[in-house]
């Protein structure tokens, strides 16, 4: 559920076709024809991506991050994935040692992006919070070269470095106001923060016996399985808030909109590839700064679109495809986008 991203959209890089525009020239006509279709298909997921801050914002509005409404949102997915893995003839029984890695990443993936969305996305502006999440692949950039997982090139040290000055430009006019607003925005640097760690994690500890589909609903299981016994104690020691037993329109949508993502996202994944799905969060980030103009009236500032002009340039040069041809991707290796599901190829 990745840029919001409220949780991150896992796809196995094993599960992609070999030729980017192959499929869609195949389905449609033209060339033409089939870029346009990919256009509209990016221009959907970044809106979405931009439309799930907005609805984060509003259902977290009254009370924050519950513990009912993840709860919630885990009981939808988790009857959509294994729906579609049923219908598949791919329910499967996890080992032991891929228990302990749905559980993990169920708490990178979705508890704590989602939390941190419902918690952050009401105390500041919506296209504010979507820049940062946007920012997603640049932290994973750097923190996989601080492991020297990732070769340090310079188009991507540069990225690197753009989004440190987008992150600049951002916190620090936040410090010369109110000391809640600067907390407000370090915490919300987390959401991207947190996406890198997972991205690290679970390309390392991917199951290689298990697809896409798979690995994302076991993640989505394991979540509820973590949140349902701490939900039950809460309810049978009275220790329930207002917001636990009260499901609000805009956290239906949210959720709705997180299983449109897996679809959309694992859709474009499927006819263009990992790199052409990057373009969502160029997308993203302005569709962010809409949808905030068009539901709570928001007018970003100077240092608002600097900062958006600057984090484009990070994605801009962390996104660009290795101009050294590759003949064939390894199926163990997974791509992460920062945002709202924990999403796979269907």
């Amino acid at each position: 559920m990745s840029a919001s991203h409220d949780t991150v959209t896992i796809i196995r890089a094993g599960d992609q076709l070999p030729s980017p525009m192959a499929t869609l020239s195949g389905v449609f006509r033209t060339r033409t024809t089939a870029g346009l279709i990919l256009a509209v298909l990016l221009v959907g997921l970044g809106g979405l991506w931009g439309l799930q801050v907005a609805l984060a914002k509003i259902a977290g509005a009254e009370f924050g991050a519950t513990l009912g409404d993840l709860v919630f949102i885990h009981v939808v997915l988790a009857a959509i994935y294994v729906t579609c893995l049923a219908v598949r003839g791919r329910l499967f029984i996890p080992t032991m040692r891929e228990i302990r890695f749905y559980g993990a990443a169920a708490v990178l993936a979705n508890i704590a992006p989602l939390w941190l969305d419902l918690t952050v996305a009401p105390q500041i502006p919506a296209g504010l919070f979507t820049l940062i999440t946007c920012m997603a692949p640049i932290f994973v950039l750097g923190l996989a070269m601080a492991l020297r997982q990732e070769k340090a090139g310079t188009s991507k040290i540069a990225g690197i470095l753009f989004g440190f000055a987008a992150v600049a430009v951002v916190i620090l006019p936040a410090f010369t106001g109110s000391a809640d607003s600067a907390g407000w925005i370090v915490m919300a640097l987390g959401a991207p923060l947190v996406a890198a760690v997972c991205s690290i994690y679970i390309k390392r500890a991917w199951p290689s016996e298990r697809g896409t589909l798979q690995v994302s609903t076991g993640i989505v299981v394991a979540g509820l399985i973590l949140l349902l016994p701490a939900q039950i104690v809460c309810i049978a020691t009275g220790h329930v808030s207002p917001g636990d037993t009260s499901i609000s329109p805009a956290l239906i949508l949210l959720t709705l909109s997180i299983a449109a993502e897996f679809y959309l996202y694992a859709l474009i994944i499927r006819l263009s590839g990992a790199i052409s799905v990057s373009f969502a969060d160029f997308i993203a980030v302005f569709a962010g700064l809409f949808w905030g103009h068009a539901l709570f009236g928001e007018t970003p500032t100077g240092s608002v679109w600097l900062a958006a002009g600057l984090a484009l340039a990070a994605l801009a040069l962390v996104c660009r495809p290795a101009r050294k041809k590759v003949s064939a991707v390894p199926a163990d290796e997974t791509q992460i986008s920062s945002g709202q599901a924990a999403a796979g190829s269907v």
